[in-house]
């Protein structure tokens, strides 16, 4: 009982680490002001609260190898099958899971991007 309790406390540190790791970094692009920074990897994740699917939306990005995951609040992966739906858009059915948050991880390990945002399933 002891070490389910250790084992479900180290995924929720894990995963709560992920949420609040911010990476960020600065590109200078022609005409840009030298003290000024452009924010990479801008990700939209709509509607939330979610009925039948979600869409993951990534802007001015420079990831190459994007790999997403569902997670439980508990951090078990899920399978799931992600439609690509346009350049850097991406659909996440939801239709057959239960009412409640979820964590959607958005990574790429070569950037070693790796960011969860919380989502609601109702």
């Amino acid at each position: 009982m002891q070490t389910k309790k250790i084992t479900i406390l180290t995924i929720l540190l894990a995963v709560s680490t992920a949420l609040l790791a911010q990476n960020r970094e600065a590109q200078i692009r022609p005409g840009d002001r030298l003290n000024s920074t452009v924010e990479l990897n801008q990700i939209e994740l709509f509607p939330n609260p979610a009925t039948d699917a979600i869409i993951v939306n990534i802007k001015d990005t420079n990831l190459s190898n994007v790999k997403i995951e569902l997670r439980s609040m508990i951090g078990n992966k899920l399978t799931i099958d992600i439609e690509k739906i346009g350049t850097n858009r991406y659909r996440i059915p939801l239709k057959d899971f239960a009412t409640g948050y979820y964590f959607v991880v958005i990574k790429d390990e070569f950037l070693r991007f790796n960011k969860a945002y919380k989502i609601l399933k109702k």
